[in-house]
C-alpha cells in the first residue's frame, strides 16, 4: 500500500477589472479558516506583482483526504459562490508533484 503524498497546488484567480482588492480581502479571510483545518499545511494568498487583479494562492494539504475535506467544506462552496461575480471564470488550478525519490 502506497502512503498518500501531500497535495500541492497553485490557484490563479483572474479578477474582473478593479475587483482584485475585494477578492484579496475575501481570500485573506478564508485563509484563516482553511489554515485552521488539520488537513491543511499551507494556504497562502498573494497578489501578482504586475497585475493587482490577479490573485495567486499556494496550497498544500497533508494528503488526498485533507484535500477532499477542503473541497467538501461548505465554506469552500460559499467562497466560490461569492467569487463568481468578481472573477473571470473562477480559479485556474495547477497541481504539482514534488520530488518523491527515496
Amino acid at each position: 500500500m502506497n502512503p498518500s503524498h501531500p497535495v500541492d497546488l497553485i490557484a490563479v484567480i483572474p479578477c474582473r477589472e478593479g475587483r482584485g482588492a475585494e477578492v484579496l480581502g475575501l481570500l485573506r479571510e478564508y485563509a484563516v479558516h482553511v489554515n485552521a483545518d488539520p488537513g491543511c499545511d499551507r494556504f497562502e494568498v498573494y497578489v501578482d506583482r504586475d497585475d493587482s487583479d490577479r490573485i495567486v494562492v499556494l496550497e498544500r494539504y497533508r494528503d488526498d483526504a485533507g484535500f477532499a475535506a477542503h473541497i467538501a467544506d461548505p465554506a469552500n462552496a460559499e467562497l466560490n459562490a461569492r467569487l463568481a461575480s468578481l472573477t473571470q471564470g473562477g480559479s485556474q488550478l495547477q497541481f504539482l508533484v514534488g520530488d518523491q525519490v527515496g
